[in-house]
């Protein structure tokens, strides 16, 4: 790997740890929020959905009766601070950055700013 390629790397890594970290102290408050929507707006949809594909789910557990079960569990920000980064595959990601490509991190504040902590997550983890 070239010198430059090891600075995209370790942007990269910081970029994670970064959101990682501000996923990590998300207030309960804001994800009782979050999960308290029972038709979400579809950007706030988008976003939980792009992170549940992150951390491995596929499919019917994307709708958001189950997105809402697990956001609630008491292991869900634990599980987001346990991925192993390295092991998401390019597919993976890039199903994680179609779900949100049409947002910025502006668009998602003037939503709800729990799930701007979860864009910015996805953003650090999906965008090469």
């Amino acid at each position: 790997m070239t010198s430059s390629g090891q600075v995209i790397d370790d942007d990269r890594i910081s970029r994670i740890s970064v959101a990682s970290n501000a996923v990590a102290a998300i207030p309960k408050s804001d994800l009782t929020e979050t999960k308290s929507y029972a038709a979400p707006p579809q950007a706030v949809k988008d976003v939980l959905e792009a992170v549940m594909i992150l951390v491995g789910y596929k499919g019917a557990d994307l709708d958001w009766k189950n997105i809402k079960k697990v956001i609630g569990g008491t292991q869900f920000l634990k599980t987001i601070g346990d991925i192993d980064y390295e092991k998401i595959s390019q597919e993976t990601r890039a199903k994680a950055m179609n779900k949100v490509s049409e947002y910025s991190h502006e668009s998602i504040k003037a939503i709800s700013s729990a799930t701007t902590i979860f864009y910015d997550w996805v953003i650090a983890v999906a965008k090469e």
